[in-house]
């Protein structure tokens, strides 16, 4: 049962990822289409911007899991680094822990707004008409899967044995 619910949360990771790539992608490929456009005085497509933003602000909170899982973030570990083992190690405790509070924190106020906003109907008009609350999901879905990934970080720090489909979804 755990090791099934490690390589569910590995698959959640991997496949956010790979829908944010995408969508980075189709981005891209899109600017350079309306580029292409303008140039030619064929058109253009106005709502372009407006995806883009969604797109790059949903993308960051939803990639975010999976780049804590491969330890892609900035950090900084001078200070651990330099320290024995007996300091390091609930150094990097602390900070997972620290990680794990915060993310409970977007997670309680990420849902909260997001209810709050579904049960209210608001709407962001801009060059489309989007609930609010799609807007605002991708925030405690992403701090719900950072706590688990805290958490699994800290166990692996104090020595826990996780699961193999953790280490192996890492790569």
């Amino acid at each position: 049962m755990r090791q099934r619910l490690f390589a569910l949360h590995s698959a959640i990771l991997s496949g956010l990822a790979t829908l944010v790539a995408v969508a980075y992608g189709l981005v891209a490929l899109l600017m350079t289409l309306d580029i292409g456009l303008r140039a030619t005085r064929l058109g253009a497509l106005p709502w372009l911007l407006e995806a883009t933003e969604y797109v790059l602000y949903g993308g960051t909170f939803l990639a975010a899991p999976w780049v804590l899982r491969r330890g892609a973030h900035v950090r900084v570990d001078l200070l651990v680094a330099g320290l024995p083992p007996r300091w390091s190690t609930p150094m990097e405790i602390g900070a997972d822990a620290v990680g794990l509070f915060v993310s409970a924190t977007f997670l309680w106020f990420g849902a909260v707004a997001t209810l709050e906003a579904w049960r209210e109907n608001a709407i962001q008009f801009k060059t489309w008409a989007v609930p609010e609350w799609i807007v605002l999901a991708p925030i405690p879905l992403a701090a719900g899967l950072l706590m688990i990934e805290f958490g699994l970080r800290a166990a692996r720090v104090h020595g826990v044995h996780v699961d193999a489909a953790i280490s192996k979804a890492a790569i």
